[in-house]
C-alpha cells in the first residue's frame, strides 16, 4: 500500500492562521499499519507572503514552505505536498 495523505477539514484559530485538522497519514512498515494525525497551518508573514508548516501528530514541524503571495496558492502547495509526497522517491545523497 503506497502512503496516503488526506485532509478532511479545517477550521480558525482566529489569528492569521488557519489550521488544517485530521490530516491522516496511512504507512505501510514492514506488515503494521500505521495511522497517524496531522495538521496543516497557514500563516502570513510580516512581508505579507502566505507560507504553510506540515506539522505531526507529536506538533513537530516536519516541513515549511516557501512563501506565496495568495493564500490560494499556499493552498496549491499544500495539495501539491498532498498528492506527491505518498509517492514520492528517496535519493540518498550522503553515500
Amino acid at each position: 500500500m503506497p502512503n496516503r495523505l488526506t485532509v478532511k477539514s479545517a477550521e480558525s484559530d482566529g489569528s492569521n492562521t488557519r489550521i488544517f485538522k485530521d490530516t491522516v497519514w496511512k504507512m505501510s512498515i514492514g506488515k503494521r499499519r500505521i495511522n497517524m494525525s496531522g495538521k496543516f497551518e497557514i500563516t502570513k508573514d510580516k512581508s505579507g507572503e502566505y507560507r504553510f508548516k506540515l506539522i505531526a501528530p507529536n506538533n513537530q514541524v516536519i516541513a515549511v514552505s516557501e512563501g506565496y503571495a495568495s493564500k490560494e496558492n499556499a493552498m496549491k502547495g499544500i495539495t501539491s505536498v498532498k498528492e506527491n509526497a505518498a509517492k514520492a522517491s528517496i535519493e540518498d545523497k550522503t553515500v
